[in-house]
């Protein structure tokens, strides 16, 4: 058996903090089914890519095509990481920087579509294989 949460990050958490954690870490593992460790890392490295500004890291954290809506061209969809390397100011804005700055883990809304990250700017899950097993995480839908 292995443990999916270290119980002594459990002691670090502040009073009233333990439960909602352990609500997410459940609600990741049994409704989303996905893998605890690997949503705790990629949501860190995502926010922390988002907030340094490392649009190449943040760009190959995306699934392509990615629902997002950019202007020139208007659609709802960026095709390829180069994409959104350029319209990246546009789909990264300050409302959806906000939302990941303010965004803490054990806060995280989780339902059978995934994990969300503010009201619904950043829309994360993982790929699917042919085995229907979770594969690479990534974010699927960024609402800007």
């Amino acid at each position: 058996m292995h443990s999916l949460f270290p119980i002594n990050a459990l002691l670090l958490l502040a009073p009233g903090q333990q439960g909602r954690e352990s609500e997410v870490v459940e609600r990741i593992r049994d409704v989303a089914g996905l893998d605890v460790a690997a949503s705790r890392q990629f949501f860190s490295s995502l926010k922390q890519a988002v907030l340094s500004g490392d649009k190449a890291a943040v760009s190959k954290m995306m699934r392509y095509p990615l629902r997002a809506c950019i202007s020139n061209p208007k659609r709802n969809q960026v095709a390829s990481s180069d994409e959104f390397i350029k319209h990246y100011d546009e789909i990264i804005n300050e409302a959806v920087v906000k939302a990941i700055r303010e965004q803490e883990f054990n806060e995280l809304f989780v339902n059978y579509k995934g994990i969300m990250i503010g009201r619904g700017e950043f829309w994360i899950n993982a790929t699917r294989g042919s085995n229907a097993k979770p594969g690479r995480m990534c974010v699927i839908t960024i609402n800007n």
